[in-house]
Parts: structure tokens; sequence; C-alpha cells
């Protein structure tokens, strides 16, 4: 055996012996029923994003499974889990050091909502906390700028649809979201009139990226972008993307 030979035969026996992984661990991929961003389409996912993702993991040489969860659970897997990745989220200054941050995907607004031709004013946050009960998806950016903010009247729901049913039905003066819950598709998926919700006052701006947990190989991020960046400049990014109402 050469001298190359030994030393390669050595190396190998010393990666094998410390526990080196022979390749990357498989990602959680998870996200929520968010339309248009995502859609929950006979149980499976579906909407420009899932798009987006699987054209990244196509990128990289990935096939994990993207999966449908309710935001919550989704959220915590990402704060506590490694090898887990999260779209669409929304970037805040609070939530920037919990995760690595991959993006960003498009950029929405945080406003209230309310009924049409129902009096209420809202021309500022305090005008909002002066109000009965406002609804929020439960651990979504809105809930927890707003309790950053210290609103104690929010009524917590676990879907997006929650929120307006609730408003229509009279038991919530307004509710929280950002502005691609209340696009015209999205309200005809609920059967509700796009004139029947009005927004009332906007009170951030932020951007939403593929959020990864912080036992995430920094690698990996780095693919992921990359993967994405690439898409921007040739042009992939625009054409997914042109499926946003």
């Amino acid at each position: 055996m050469t001298l190359t030979r030994r030393l390669s035969l050595c190396l190998v026996l010393t990666l094998i012996a410390a526990g080196a992984p022979c390749r990357a661990e498989p990602l959680q991929i998870f996200t929520d029923d968010s339309p248009p961003v995502t859609l929950n389409r006979d149980g499976a996912p579906a909407g420009w994003a899932v798009d987006v993702v699987r054209e990244i993991e196509r990128r990289v040489g990935t096939q994990d499974e993207i999966r449908l969860v309710p935001w919550a659970r989704a959220y915590r897997a990402g704060l506590h889990e490694p090898n887990v990745a999260l779209f669409a989220t929304m970037w805040t200054e609070e939530r920037a050091p919990l995760f690595q941050w991959v993006g960003p995907l498009q950029t929405l607004h945080m406003s209230f909502y309310g009924r049409a031709g129902d009096g209420v004013e809202i021309n500022s946050t305090d005008d909002a906390r002066r109000l009965r009960s406002i609804g929020v998806t439960r651990e979504f950016a809105v809930d927890q700028e707003l309790t950053r903010l210290g609103f104690a009247n929010l009524d917590r729901v676990e879907r997006p649809g929650q929120m307006i049913e609730k408003l229509l039905a009279g038991r919530n003066e307004a509710f929280a979201s950002d502005d691609g819950f209340v696009s015209p598709a999205v309200l005809e998926r609920w059967k509700v009139s796009a004139h029947a919700i009005v927004r009332k006052y906007e009170f951030k701006t932020t951007k939403t990226y593929i959020a990864f947990s912080l036992g995430t190989p920094p690698e990996t991020v780095r693919a992921w972008q990359n993967a994405l960046d690439a898409m921007r400049a040739d042009g992939t990014f625009s054409r997914l993307t042109e499926k946003i109402d």
C-alpha cells in the first residue's frame, strides 16, 4: 500500500471514529395554511411559497418533506428542535436572535381591520387598545408584536379564518393581521365579500423569510440562501411569485 493510500485510509478511519456525519441531517420543513402564501390543498401544502421552497430544495439536492401543521406547533419546533425550517416567517426584532434567516420572500404590512360601515375608528394603536377585543392568530408575528406593545384585549384563535368569522359575527370589534390574509382571493376562499372588510390602521411593516432553528448547521442555511439568491438572479423567483394575489 502506498503512503498516499495509507494516509487516506487513516483519515477515513479517523473520521469514522470521531463520529463525523456522512451527510447532512434531514430537515423538518413546516408551513401552515396561510393563503395566498401557503395553502392546504386537500391536506397537501401548496402555494407560491411552497413552490419557492421546493425549487430551493431541488437546487441544494434535497427532497425533505414539507409538512402542513398549525403555526403554533411549527413555531415551537423551530424554537426547540434542531434542523427545522419554517416558512413564511415574519421577521421581527424579537424573533431575530431566535432563528437563522433566509430571504427575504416578501414585504407585508400589519394592520387593524374591521367591518365596513361599523363606525369603529382606529387611527392609532391607542385607539385599538380601547376596543373590547381584537382577534389575532396565536403565535403569529402580529400576536407577538401586539403582546410586546402591552395589548391586553387580544382574542387569540388557531386559524386566521376564525378572526374574520368572529369579526363578522360581532364577537370582536376588529382583528389584527398582515395584508396577505385580506386579499380578494383569500376573502373569496372564505366566502367573504372583499367590501365587507376594511383596513382601519397600519401599525408596522416587515418582511417574511424562511426561518431555520438555531440547531441547523450554518452551512445548510448558507446553501439555501445561495440558492434563493441564484433564483432571484435568473428570474425563477419572480416567475414563481407572480402567483401572489
